[in-house]
């Protein structure tokens, strides 16, 4: 798999993830401007949507693989993403704390799972990454 090919399928999962929150959370205006924003820069800079989750989520791992449900309570890393220096560049972030408490034991494991598959995609975007460099 090459690095690219990392990117796509990241990507395609985390088109599925939004369009599953859309269908299971049709009112939350959040999700919907996340979803906006997300295809616009998707159009213009497909990278920096893998490289936010590098920078922001993929830190996280532990938490999300554990299933620890303060992860989302406390807003998922939100909190650095609203601060002044990323608050215009990813001003419509995904934030679940909202919802989480009032999602099912089922959403909840879809939500899981899909973050596990977008840990896992990101890894080895990041590793082949590595590999390509040094094999320059």
């Amino acid at each position: 798999m090459e690095s690219k090919s990392a990117k796509s399928f990241f990507l395609e999962q985390t088109e599925k993830l939004i369009e599953y929150l859309l269908k299971e959370l049709p009112n939350d205006v959040n999700i919907k401007m996340f979803n906006e924003k997300y295809y616009l820069i998707k159009k213009t800079n497909s990278a920096m949507i893998i490289n936010a989750f590098i920078k922001f989520v993929l830190p996280q791992k532990d938490k999300i693989f554990s299933r620890d449900e303060e992860y989302f309570m406390n807003g998922g890393g939100q909190e650095k993403l609203k601060q002044d220096k990323y608050k215009d560049k990813y001003q419509y972030s995904l934030d679940l704390k909202e919802n989480w408490k009032n999602l099912s034991e089922e959403q909840k494991e879809i939500i899981w799972k899909y973050f596990k598959i977008l840990i896992i995609l990101a890894e080895k975007h990041v590793k082949l990454l590595i590999e390509s460099s040094v094999a320059k």
